[in-house]
């Protein structure tokens, strides 16, 4: 993901959690991760690929609020043995320190960090609307000007390629037919050749042996034998 900011560190199962804050701003979503190496007394652990893992947050909150108001956890991952965990919308959704810790639970066993502290950064604006000036509507004008003419480009382009696919498929059947055309002319022309060729032999047969050869006034070929006369 192009957006997405993971903070890599070392968090201990058996002391204190001491470490450069983590730092995260109000009202950022789905951005920001941490991908914790878990360790014991500071030696690393592989957290078991089939492990269940939550990132626990208590944010800040005011007295009398419900206890599901300002604590919530939700779930993480295992990579590598590693886990990797979100930073949500909730967990920043107020400035101040949240205290966060992470737990891996594996089958009725339950091993959780202690706890390390969340830094939320307050936000300059909480980005629910955007203030328009005077160049607003002209730059909103022309992102969608350009986005139309991406489309109509993009229509166009499908068009012409359609269309001279169809022009190669046209020219092709053309030249189909035509060399069939021309394969059927050259066969008959080859047969009227080989009759004539016939004809000619016969009558060259039938004056060597008097007899005379001619076509009836149906074109069947007929002969007379001179030899009886």
């Amino acid at each position: 993901m192009a957006n997405e900011i993971v903070r890599e560190l070392e968090i201990d199962v058996a002391r204190e959690n001491i470490f450069a804050a983590i730092l995260a701003k109000q009202y950022d979503k789905a951005t920001r991760y941490i991908l914790a190496t878990i360790t014991n007394l500071g030696k690393a652990m592989t957290v078991d690929a089939n492990s269940a893992i939550t990132i626990n947050f208590e944010r800040p909150h005011n007295d009398g609020e419900a206890t599901s108001d300002y604590q919530a956890a939700f779930s993480g991952s295992v990579i590598d043995g590693k886990v990797k965990v979100p930073l949500p919308y909730w967990a920043l959704e107020r400035d101040g320190e949240v205290r966060a810790d992470i737990s891996m639970i594996t089958g009725d066993n339950r091993l959780t960090t202690l706890e390390f502290i969340i830094r939320v950064q307050p936000a300059a604006y909480d980005g629910n609307a955007v203030t328009e000036d005077e160049n607003y509507d002209v730059l909103t004008g022309l992102i969608l000007q350009v986005q139309t003419l991406n489309t109509n480009m993009s229509a166009a382009e499908a068009g012409r390629v359609t269309a001279e696919n169809s022009r190669v498929t046209a020219e092709t059947q053309r030249q189909q037919t035509f060399n069939s055309l021309k394969s059927a002319m050259e066969t008959a022309t080859d047969a009227a050749n080989e009759v004539v060729e016939n004809a000619a032999n016969i009558e060259a047969i039938a004056a060597t042996m008097q007899i005379t050869f001619f076509y009836d006034d149906e074109g069947y070929p007929c002969y007379q034998d001179k030899s009886t006369n």
